[in-house]
Formats: structure tokens, sequence, C-alpha cells
């Protein structure tokens, strides 16, 4: 069965007058990679597109793997302020991806709407580093999964350049974020050095079609540029095999598409520099940017690469390396990733091995560990207080999550949890009241022989806990994408084995599985809790390389080197 995902956003290009947004393109991605997705809304109103994406969410609470949800700003940041909420109740996996370059700037206006909502989140991702950047210095952990470019032509099917007449390509919408005067503007200035150029300004309509025109005619020019709408398909394949250099002058930006199709295509690019250009392009490598607001500065830079070769040689090899690294297997693969870490993975459970674990399989979870630990705290307070505790252990914060199970015959006979995780037990009791009163209350006489001292570490981490919380503005801890801290430590939360299974080898294969991922993540060791009484456990550890970790008095704690520190 494939997994299940609510994806939340604009879903509207079905009209064909609306560019296809990423929502959709990552969507139909994850498809293609065997997920089932329920997407929404395409309604072009916003209040309207608000009520529908509830609805979707909502009506898909017993069915969702995982929720991904689309972070902007403005108005649209309510979306996710009440999705989240409603996530974060059910216990549901949600991601969450950073869009629109004017987003930390939102972020630093309405720090309560925006930070808080990223942090009921389970993963926060970013096209660029841009924005990472930004909501890394906000306290928030983010994660780079680049824009996925479906390139519509390649470097090899672009013609040589026409330097007898050149060709502009401006492909935006006509909005006041993208300044298509400003283009105008530049493109007038060019022909002063270039008076065969022509430009072709391609776009929807977004109130400044007009404006743009009667300033093209003040300057002259309105007869050498062509108007020819939103371009897709082949017509925008058409247009990147036509044009000789691609312009793009917006005041607020991230990670342009657009631009990054050109790049694809072999056009150089001539760009202000503004928001997360400079992160994906460096100056003078991989594109020109230029001073925002200066129309000279970009005819300037145009008629440089049109009249100098090897730059334009030199910035369409850096543009083609970017545009590879924003792949459909590239991205295909760092969502499948992310999604397979939260319980989402796209392949169905196996017979037989070791694989990722599904949020689907809680209650199979939960039973093996009741069997395993029948004496446990968790197993005391009933079954439903279990299936809660792994529910968050899929659902929470956590920077680095694995969690795995082993099949036999089709039935899940064990698990391990792991990795890096916040807020483990404390983020349960705190998110799982009803839960955990419903256990006291159901089961009095478990809750009596809870010894005081226990009650008392459990208050006295969450208060630690949150104290140490991070704020927006605090920086909160990172290694490169995809990669742990240096010195950092991979945690066993948990690792049990049916009874009727143990002696298998089940509990070496989990283990062993574990291992591979925290080697593979550049880990420096492993850890893990024992009770200092089961013998039988730590010679287990033992065996495979495990040992008492002698900082401190022995308190079942074990430690297994992976590299030096």
């Amino acid at each position: 069965m494939s997994a299940h995902l609510v994806f939340v956003g604009f879903h509207g290009s079905a009209d064909r007058a609306t560019p296809e947004s990423q929502n959709e393109i990552i969507a139909s991605t994850l498809r293609d990679a065997g997920y089932e997705v329920r997407a929404g809304s395409a309604e072009p109103r916003q209040v309207l597109r608000l009520l529908d994406q509830l609805r979707l969410v909502v009506a898909n609470l017993g069915w969702a793997d995982a929720v991904v949800a689309c972070q902007f700003s403005g108005r649209r940041a309510w979306t996710t302020f009440l999705v989240t909420r409603i996530t974060r109740r059910a216990a549901i996996p949600t991601v969450l991806v950073l869009r629109g370059g004017s987003l930390p700037q939102a972020a630093a206006a309405h720090p309560h709407r925006i930070d808080s909502t990223l942090r009921l989140t389970t993963r926060v991702l970013a096209p660029s580093s841009y924005l990472e950047r930004a909501f890394r210095d906000r306290g928030h952990q983010v994660s780079i999964i680049p824009n996925l470019v479906r390139a519509p032509i390649t470097v090899a099917d672009h013609p040589p350049v026409d330097l007898d007449a050149p060709s502009i390509l401006w492909m935006r919408a006509f909005h006041a974020v993208y300044q298509p005067e400003l283009a105008v503007a530049a493109f007038a200035a060019l022909r002063e050095r270039h008076p065969q150029a022509t430009l072709t300004m391609a776009g929807p309509d977004r109130g400044l079609l007009d404006a743009t025109r009667r300033r093209a005619a003040e300057l002259g020019v309105d007869a050498h540029i062509r108007y020819p709408g939103y371009l897709e398909g082949e017509h925008k394949a058409e247009a990147l095999r036509e044009h000789d250099l691609f312009l793009n002058t917006p005041s607020i930006d991230n990670t342009p598409v657009s631009v990054i199709e050109a790049m694809g295509a072999g056009l150089p690019v001539v760009a202000t520099d503004v928001g997360g250009l400079r992160d994906l392009a460096q100056s003078g490598r991989d594109a020109l940017l230029v001073p925002d607001g200066d129309p000279a500065a970009l005819a300037t830079a145009m008629a440089e690469i049109l009249e100098q070769p090897e730059l334009a040689a030199t910035l369409r090899a850096g543009g083609r390396a970017i545009a590879e690294r924003h792949g459909a297997e590239q991205v295909r693969r760092a969502w499948t990733t992310v999604l397979s870490e939260i319980g989402a993975p796209p392949e169905p459970a196996p017979r037989d091995g070791c694989a990722p674990l599904r949020l689907a399989d809680v209650s199979a979870v939960a039973a093996v560990h009741v069997d395993a630990f029948p004496t446990s705290g968790l197993t005391g307070l009933g079954p439903h207080v279990v299936r809660r505790y792994y529910r968050w252990q899929f659902a929470g914060p956590h920077p680095h999550p694995v969690a795995l199970g082993a099949w036999r015959d089709g039935e899940l006979i064990g698990f391990v949890v792991g990795g890096t995780r916040r807020e483990a037990v404390t983020g349960f009791v705190r998110t799982s009241p009803g839960t955990l009163a419903l256990g006291a209350l159901t089961h009095p006489l478990f809750v009596r022989r809870i010894a005081a001292s226990k009650l008392r570490a459990v208050v006295g981490t969450l208060r630690s806990n949150r104290r140490r919380a991070p704020q927006p503005g605090a920086a909160a801890p990172t290694g490169d994408a995809g990669r742990a801290p240096a010195g950092a430590s991979f945690g066993i939360l948990s690792i049990a084995v049916a009874p009727s299974h143990q002696g298998t080898g089940a509990a070496s294969e989990l283990l062993a599985a574990a291992e591979a991922d925290a080697r593979h993540s550049g880990f420096a060791a492993m850890n893990l809790t024992v009770d200092v009484d089961n013998h039988r456990a730590i010679r287990f550890y033992e065996k495979h390389g495990w040992r008492r970790d002698g900082t401190d008095a022995w308190a079942g704690r074990m430690v297994k080197v992976l590299r030096p520190t």
C-alpha cells in the first residue's frame, strides 16, 4: 500500500492561465515516486481557499501518513498557522516548506504568527540557503531541498548567440515585485549599443502589463518588444531556444525557477542582486548580478555578455551546473528521504527484512512494545498511551529521526527508534495531557506504584527543557545539509523484539541498520541507556561493540564510538 500524503498549497494551474506552482511540481513528483497524494486547493479566492484547505486536512486526518504545507508571508501565513495546530493535536507528521523571498521580513514583522507555526512542525524545509540562513538565525532548524526544475530544453538544444540581432527573454509575471518597467528601461539602454536587439516579455498579467507597454512607448522601444503572455510546454521551450540572454528584474526573490530553467537551457543570466539570488548564483561565474533599480547597470551587464564570448561561455557552464542540482532525480531522492524519516516511506512494508517504519505501523509497534516490555511505565498506562507515544516519535520536531522495523512473513516483529530527537519524552508529555490523564484514570493502581522520584525527574526535565527552549533570534546548532554536527551522538531511544522472535537475530539486524544510518549521516558515536540489572541486554550490546560509559558512576549508559570526535 502506498504512503498517503496531504499537500496543502495553491494547485491552480489547471486553468492554463496560471503558471504551474512548485507545489504542483513536487506533488506530481511524489506521485511518480509511489505516494498517494491528495492536494488542494485550486480555489483562486483566498478565504475560500483557506476553508477548502482546512477541510482537506481535517477530512484526511485518519488517512494521511504526513501533511506537507507551504509557508508563505502575508495573509496566506494563516493557512499554515491553523493547519499546524490541527496536525499537532492529531500527532500527524507535518513538513513545512518555506516559500517566498519576503518571508524573512514577514517573520520579523509577525514573529508569533510565523515562528510559532514553525515550532509546531515536524520538519522545516527551504529551497535555498538564503531562507535556511534567515530562519536558522531565528532559532529554527531548517533543511535545504532545492526547487525542482523541469528543463524545457538542454544546453545542447540551444543555437549559437546572434550577435548582430541579439534577443533578450524576460519571463516573470507583470507584477510590481518583478519590476517589468525596469526591464523595459534596461532594454532601451541596451539598444543604444545594440540597436538590433529585441525583447520578449512573457508572463501572466498581474496588473502592470498596460503600464509596461506605456513605458516602452515612452522610451521608443515598444515596437521591438513582444508580449506573448504566459508560456508553457513547447511554447516555453521554443522561447528558450530562440533567445540569447535571460533578464531577471525582481525587487524580491528567492530561488526563481524561471532563472534556473534559463540556465539549464544555456542562456546567460543577468539579474538584480536581491533576496536569494546571490545564494543561488555567484556573480561573474554563474550569472551577472547588478544592483536593484539601476537600468544602466543591467544594460551594461547584458552588453558585456554579448560582446565577450569567453564570459558568456563561463556563465553558461556555471548556470548548467546549478540547473543540474535542481534535477528531478536529486530532488525526488531528497524528498523521499525526509518523508521516510517521519514515517512516510514510498515503498510498502517488506514481507521480510528491515525497512523504515510508517505512521500506519504505530499499532503494530505498540503491540510489540507491550509484549516486549510488559512492566514498563508506558505499558502500565495502557496500549492507547503507547500508541500515542510512538505517534509523537513520528510527529515531533526531531532533527534526525530514525524509525526502522523488522518483518517476518509480513508481520512486524521488532523495531528500533533513535537518531537525534528533541523532546522525545517531554514533548509527548506536554502535547498528550488528555491521553495520559485517561491512562492514569483507567490504571490507578499502576499510577500509585510509580516512584515519586520518577515523577520528579520528569517534571524537572520538563522545566529544564522549557528554560533551554530556543527563542526567535537564538541560533540553532546545525551541521552540513543532511549530516550531523561534528561530534554529535546518535541515540537509541527504544529497541524491541517480540518475545516469540527473540533469539532469531532480529535485534542484531535492527541495531546494525541503525548503526549504518548513523555512520552514513556522519555521527561520531551512538548511545543508549539500559537497565543496570539487565545483564542479558548489557552482554548483547557489548557483543556488538558497545561499552559502558565510564564518565560517571555506572547508570546504564552505553556508547559505541563510530569515528574520532
